[in-house]
Protein backbone atom coordinates (compact mmCIF):
# COMPACT_ATOMS: atom_id res chain seq x y z
CA UNK A 1 0.00 0.00 0.00
CA UNK A 2 2.81 2.01 0.55
CA UNK A 3 4.18 1.84 -3.27
CA UNK A 4 0.73 2.53 -4.23
CA UNK A 5 0.04 5.64 -2.45
CA UNK A 6 3.52 7.25 -3.61
CA UNK A 7 1.95 6.48 -6.93
CA UNK A 8 -1.30 7.64 -6.07
CA UNK A 9 0.10 11.05 -4.82
CA UNK A 10 2.19 12.11 -7.89
CA UNK A 11 -0.92 10.34 -10.25
CA UNK A 12 -3.52 13.24 -8.82
CA UNK A 13 -1.39 16.11 -9.79
CA UNK A 14 -2.39 14.95 -13.50
CA UNK A 15 -5.34 15.30 -15.40
CA UNK A 16 -7.37 12.47 -15.35
CA UNK A 17 -4.97 11.42 -12.59
CA UNK A 18 -8.04 11.34 -9.91
CA UNK A 19 -10.05 8.55 -11.88
CA UNK A 20 -6.91 6.39 -12.56
CA UNK A 21 -6.38 6.98 -8.88
CA UNK A 22 -9.24 5.42 -8.09
CA UNK A 23 -9.04 2.60 -10.39
CA UNK A 24 -5.94 1.33 -8.97
CA UNK A 25 -6.99 2.11 -5.64
CA UNK A 26 -9.84 -0.37 -5.80
CA UNK A 27 -7.32 -2.67 -7.71
CA UNK A 28 -4.52 -2.97 -5.56
CA UNK A 29 -5.65 -1.08 -2.04
CA UNK A 30 -5.49 -2.91 0.94
CA UNK A 31 -7.55 -3.37 4.01
CA UNK A 32 -5.14 -3.85 6.57
CA UNK A 33 -4.08 -0.57 8.59
CA UNK A 34 -0.88 0.61 7.97
CA UNK A 35 2.17 3.19 8.70
CA UNK A 36 2.74 6.03 6.22
CA UNK A 37 3.81 9.50 6.25
CA UNK A 38 1.19 12.33 5.75
CA UNK A 39 2.07 16.20 5.09
CA UNK A 40 5.24 15.72 7.33
CA UNK A 41 3.64 13.63 10.01
CA UNK A 42 3.37 9.61 10.77
CA UNK A 43 -0.13 8.10 11.15
CA UNK A 44 -1.24 5.04 12.12
CA UNK A 45 -4.12 4.60 9.27
CA UNK A 46 -6.90 2.36 8.89
CA UNK A 47 -8.00 2.23 4.22
CA UNK A 48 -11.15 0.82 4.94
CA UNK A 49 -12.31 4.15 6.24
CA UNK A 50 -13.42 7.32 4.33
CA UNK A 51 -11.29 9.86 5.81
CA UNK A 52 -8.14 7.37 6.10
CA UNK A 53 -8.05 6.77 2.55
CA UNK A 54 -7.65 10.15 1.32
CA UNK A 55 -4.77 10.93 4.11
CA UNK A 56 -2.95 7.93 2.75
CA UNK A 57 -3.41 8.06 -1.34
CA UNK A 58 -3.60 11.35 -1.63
CA UNK A 59 -3.28 14.21 1.17
CA UNK A 60 -2.93 16.67 -0.44
CA UNK A 61 -6.44 16.96 -1.35
CA UNK A 62 -7.66 16.65 2.38
CA UNK A 63 -9.53 19.72 3.29
CA UNK A 64 -7.09 21.54 1.86
CA UNK A 65 -9.11 25.38 2.41
CA UNK A 66 -9.60 24.37 5.95
CA UNK A 67 -5.65 23.74 6.38
CA UNK A 68 -4.97 26.83 4.74
CA UNK A 69 -7.58 29.29 6.66
CA UNK A 70 -6.80 27.66 9.96
CA UNK A 71 -3.67 26.73 10.85
CA UNK A 72 -1.79 29.93 9.96
CA UNK A 73 -4.03 31.80 12.57
CA UNK A 74 -2.76 29.19 15.52
CA UNK A 75 -0.52 31.64 17.73
CA UNK A 76 2.44 30.16 19.70
CA UNK A 77 0.21 30.81 22.83
CA UNK A 78 -2.44 29.26 21.82
CA UNK A 79 -4.94 26.63 23.70
CA UNK A 80 -6.75 24.32 20.84
CA UNK A 81 -9.35 21.56 21.62
CA UNK A 82 -10.49 19.08 18.98
CA UNK A 83 -13.66 17.89 19.49
CA UNK A 84 -14.39 14.51 16.65
CA UNK A 85 -10.41 14.09 16.84
CA UNK A 86 -10.71 10.86 14.64
CA UNK A 87 -7.20 9.50 13.86
CA UNK A 88 -5.96 12.83 15.34
CA UNK A 89 -4.76 14.88 11.89
CA UNK A 90 -6.01 18.50 13.17
CA UNK A 91 -4.45 17.39 16.48
CA UNK A 92 -1.25 16.98 15.11
CA UNK A 93 -0.85 19.88 12.79
CA UNK A 94 -2.13 22.18 15.84
CA UNK A 95 0.05 20.51 18.27
CA UNK A 96 3.18 22.24 15.82
CA UNK A 97 1.66 25.63 15.89
CA UNK A 98 -0.03 25.60 19.33
CA UNK A 99 0.76 25.83 23.22
CA UNK A 100 -1.48 22.89 23.93
CA UNK A 101 -4.39 21.03 22.64
CA UNK A 102 -7.13 18.95 24.12
CA UNK A 103 -8.09 16.20 21.42
CA UNK A 104 -11.22 14.42 22.16
CA UNK A 105 -12.66 11.03 20.31
CA UNK A 106 -16.04 9.31 21.26
CA UNK A 107 -15.17 6.19 19.64
CA UNK A 108 -13.30 3.25 21.33
CA UNK A 109 -11.90 1.93 18.74
CA UNK A 110 -10.90 5.20 16.94
CA UNK A 111 -9.81 6.44 19.72
CA UNK A 112 -6.54 3.39 19.92
CA UNK A 113 -5.82 4.77 16.79
CA UNK A 114 -5.58 8.46 18.00
CA UNK A 115 -3.31 7.34 21.04
CA UNK A 116 -0.91 5.50 18.41
CA UNK A 117 -0.56 8.59 16.23
CA UNK A 118 0.28 10.89 19.09
CA UNK A 119 2.33 8.92 20.48
CA UNK A 120 4.20 7.91 16.80
CA UNK A 121 4.72 12.04 16.65
CA UNK A 122 5.57 12.81 20.05
CA UNK A 123 2.86 15.37 20.76
CA UNK A 124 3.55 15.73 24.19
CA UNK A 125 1.36 18.82 24.00
CA UNK A 126 -1.76 17.11 22.75
CA UNK A 127 -3.70 15.72 25.92
CA UNK A 128 -6.34 12.67 24.11
CA UNK A 129 -9.60 12.02 25.98
CA UNK A 130 -11.93 9.40 25.23
CA UNK A 131 -15.10 10.84 25.21
CA UNK A 132 -18.79 12.08 24.18
CA UNK A 133 -19.62 15.38 24.27
CA UNK A 134 -22.97 16.64 25.06
CA UNK A 135 -25.23 19.57 26.96
CA UNK A 136 -25.35 17.19 29.91
CA UNK A 137 -23.74 14.43 31.67
CA UNK A 138 -25.37 11.19 29.70
CA UNK A 139 -24.82 8.10 28.36
CA UNK A 140 -25.70 7.81 24.49
CA UNK A 141 -25.71 5.37 22.00
CA UNK A 142 -22.86 6.11 19.48
CA UNK A 143 -24.13 4.73 15.72
CA UNK A 144 -21.73 3.29 13.04
CA UNK A 145 -21.99 1.12 10.85
CA UNK A 146 -18.76 -0.62 9.66
CA UNK A 147 -19.79 -1.49 6.39
CA UNK A 148 -19.99 1.94 5.54
CA UNK A 149 -16.63 2.51 5.56
CA UNK A 150 -16.40 5.39 7.34
CA UNK A 151 -15.47 5.53 11.08
CA UNK A 152 -14.94 9.18 10.83
CA UNK A 153 -18.70 9.21 10.36
CA UNK A 154 -20.29 7.59 13.36
CA UNK A 155 -22.87 9.67 15.26
CA UNK A 156 -24.97 10.32 18.66
CA UNK A 157 -27.79 10.85 15.51
CA UNK A 158 -28.54 7.83 14.22
CA UNK A 159 -29.70 7.51 10.35
CA UNK A 160 -27.93 7.39 7.15
CA UNK A 161 -27.40 3.52 7.30
CA UNK A 162 -26.08 3.46 11.16
CA UNK A 163 -27.53 0.57 12.76
CA UNK A 164 -24.22 -0.29 14.96
CA UNK A 165 -23.78 1.32 18.33
CA UNK A 166 -21.68 1.85 21.00
CA UNK A 167 -22.61 3.29 24.59
CA UNK A 168 -20.28 6.49 25.31
CA UNK A 169 -20.55 8.65 28.57
CA UNK A 170 -20.37 12.08 27.55
CA UNK A 171 -20.20 15.56 28.76
CA UNK A 172 -20.31 18.82 28.33
CA UNK A 173 -17.29 20.10 27.11
CA UNK A 174 -16.71 22.66 29.95
CA UNK A 175 -16.66 19.99 32.42
CA UNK A 176 -13.85 17.92 30.39
CA UNK A 177 -12.49 21.14 29.45
CA UNK A 178 -12.10 21.63 33.75
CA UNK A 179 -11.19 17.89 34.40
CA UNK A 180 -8.36 18.15 32.00
CA UNK A 181 -6.54 21.63 33.42
CA UNK A 182 -7.93 23.48 30.78
CA UNK A 183 -9.88 26.86 31.78
CA UNK A 184 -10.17 28.23 28.07
CA UNK A 185 -9.83 27.58 24.77
CA UNK A 186 -8.59 30.04 21.75
CA UNK A 187 -8.96 27.68 18.66
CA UNK A 188 -11.70 25.55 17.62
CA UNK A 189 -12.80 22.72 15.91
CA UNK A 190 -15.54 20.91 16.01
CA UNK A 191 -16.69 17.57 13.84
CA UNK A 192 -18.87 15.59 15.75
CA UNK A 193 -21.99 14.91 12.55
CA UNK A 194 -24.65 16.61 13.42
CA UNK A 195 -24.17 16.98 17.13
CA UNK A 196 -22.29 20.34 17.05
CA UNK A 197 -25.19 22.31 18.17
CA UNK A 198 -25.62 20.27 20.84
CA UNK A 199 -21.89 20.81 22.21
CA UNK A 200 -21.55 24.82 21.41
CA UNK A 201 -24.76 25.91 23.19
CA UNK A 202 -24.17 25.29 26.83
CA UNK A 203 -20.23 26.25 26.10
CA UNK A 204 -21.67 29.81 25.20
CA UNK A 205 -23.94 29.44 28.03
CA UNK A 206 -21.75 28.30 30.85
CA UNK A 207 -17.87 29.03 30.21
CA UNK A 208 -16.37 33.04 30.16
CA UNK A 209 -14.50 32.78 27.24
CA UNK A 210 -15.27 32.40 23.20
CA UNK A 211 -12.90 30.89 21.32
CA UNK A 212 -11.28 32.78 18.87
CA UNK A 213 -11.97 31.11 15.76
CA UNK A 214 -14.11 28.04 15.28
CA UNK A 215 -14.45 25.89 12.81
CA UNK A 216 -17.35 23.72 12.46
CA UNK A 217 -19.17 21.14 10.48
CA UNK A 218 -22.75 21.32 9.58
CA UNK A 219 -25.72 19.17 8.37
CA UNK A 220 -28.49 20.98 7.06
CA UNK A 221 -30.31 17.19 6.96
CA UNK A 222 -29.11 15.66 10.09
CA UNK A 223 -28.22 18.21 12.82
CA UNK A 224 -29.26 19.31 16.46
CA UNK A 225 -29.96 22.51 16.22
CA UNK A 226 -29.25 25.61 13.55
CA UNK A 227 -24.95 26.06 14.65
CA UNK A 228 -24.82 28.56 11.81
CA UNK A 229 -27.14 30.78 13.70
CA UNK A 230 -25.66 30.39 16.91
CA UNK A 231 -22.53 31.20 15.82
CA UNK A 232 -23.51 34.30 14.48
CA UNK A 233 -25.53 35.29 17.55
CA UNK A 234 -22.27 35.35 19.52
CA UNK A 235 -20.72 37.32 17.29
CA UNK A 236 -18.77 35.33 14.90
CA UNK A 237 -18.57 36.32 11.48
CA UNK A 238 -17.75 33.96 8.69
CA UNK A 239 -15.05 33.55 6.99
CA UNK A 240 -14.59 30.77 5.10
CA UNK A 241 -17.51 28.21 3.69
CA UNK A 242 -16.16 25.04 1.82
CA UNK A 243 -18.50 22.56 1.52
CA UNK A 244 -20.19 21.38 5.29
CA UNK A 245 -17.30 23.32 6.68
CA UNK A 246 -17.36 26.72 7.70
CA UNK A 247 -14.23 28.70 9.62
CA UNK A 248 -16.03 31.81 12.09
CA UNK A 249 -13.88 34.09 14.08
CA UNK A 250 -14.84 35.95 16.52
CA UNK A 251 -15.68 40.00 15.60
CA UNK A 252 -12.76 42.07 17.04
CA UNK A 253 -15.20 43.80 19.20
CA UNK A 254 -16.36 40.87 21.02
Amino acid sequence: MILLSRLTRRLIEWRGGYRAAQVLIGLLGGVTPVEAEVLGLRMWLDPRDYACRMLLYYPQLYEPAERAALLPQIRPEDVVIDVGAHFGFYSLLASKRAASVLSIEADPKTFRYLERNLAMNRAANVRAVQAGVSDRRERLKLFGNDALGDLSGHSFVPGDGRNDAVEVQCFPLIDIMKAQGFDHCDVLKIDVEGFEYRVLKPLFEQAAFRPRLVLVEYYEQRNTGDVLTLLRNQGYQLSLQTGRDYLFALAESQ
